[in-house]
């Protein structure tokens, strides 16, 4: 075995050169401070680079507050024309001899609100939208106050005529006053028997609508009566070419209707429709004028234009 054969072994004389190397070490030194190993990366990892991302240019001032402050001013600026056509558009003079085109002019606010989506969409002002929301709605204000006092001055000369057959919307509307007034006083005489007073009496107290009869008439009569009523409430007017028999009021008459119904024409839509030309034109002209001035400023403030 090793271990017994070991302390009979001849020991072994150690070189001459690693006896002299180990006993010319100091052994006093202190042993050198351990130090921390930190391993070098693999060979195998690349190198990324990833690009800077692209600066961000900075969002135009007042870029999110125009679209507001434009459709705002463009409501202010547009409302008195629009107010004005809806007015003409709900008279009844209008109404039975133009038509109610003037309600066209509600497109004008349809047009604006789809205007405003629109720059709130782009995020900052666009040249086109805001040259279809102005220019556009002058136009058909020019066109409706245009086409209503062309209209109704030609009509207030035919009305004023004494001439009540070469006019076919005035000749119409006297046979239809005529049928009325054939209605009313068949009434009277149908109704003076079973009250026991006279014809003239019973005109001072009953007018054509109190007829048991009117509902049926009227359903025959309906657009013609309708007008020709509101014109002696209005107007306090009797008759149509002339003046005749009070039918639904008890006001006492100045004129005959169809002379009310001119001076309706003349002295109020045509002023209303000249006076929507002529605020319109002006109103046109400052847009067109505060465009070309705001432009420049618009571009220097960082905004495309």
């Amino acid at each position: 075995m090793i271990s017994s054969i070991s302390p009979g072994m001849p020991s072994i004389p150690q070189p001459s050169f690693m006896r002299s190397s180990y006993d010319r070490i100091p052994q006093s030194l202190p042993a050198p401070p351990m130090q921390r190993l930190t391993p070098s990366p693999p060979t195998t990892y690349k190198e990324v680079f990833i690009p800077a991302p692209a600066p961000v240019e900075p969002g135009p001032r007042y870029g999110k507050m125009f679209p507001t402050a434009f459709t705002f001013t463009c409501f202010v600026a547009f409302g008195p024309p629009t107010v004005q056509a809806i007015l003409l558009a709900m008279d009844p003079s209008v109404k039975y001899f133009i038509g109610p085109y003037g309600l066209v002019v509600l497109a004008v606010p349809v047009l604006l609100v789809i205007c405003h989506l629109l720059h709130l969409k782009a995020g900052r002002p666009r040249r086109i939208i805001v040259l279809v929301s102005t220019i556009s709605p002058c136009i058909l204000f020019i066109l409706v106050g245009n086409a209503h006092a062309v209209v109704a001055a030609d009509l207030a000369s035919r009305l004023y005529s004494t001439d009540c057959t070469t006019f076919d919307v005035k000749r119409e509307l006297n046979k239809e006053w005529l049928a009325a007034e054939s209605a009313y006083k068949i009434c009277l005489g149908e109704t003076a028997p079973h009250v026991g007073i006279t014809v003239e009496d019973t005109e001072k107290l009953f007018r054509l609508h109190h007829c048991n009869e009117y509902p049926k008439n009227f359903t025959d009569h309906r657009e013609a009566w309708t007008y020709l009523r509101s014109l002696e409430e209005s107007q306090a007017c009797s008759g149509w070419c002339e003046s005749g028999v009070r039918l639904w009021t008890y006001n006492n008459p100045h004129d005959n209707c169809a002379v009310a119904a001119g001076t309706i024409l003349d002295l109020k839509v045509r002023r209303i429709s000249l006076r929507m030309i002529v605020y319109t034109a002006i109103t046109l002209v400052v847009i067109l004028v505060a465009l070309l001035a705001v432009g420049p400023f618009i571009r220097k403030a960082g905004m495309d234009w």
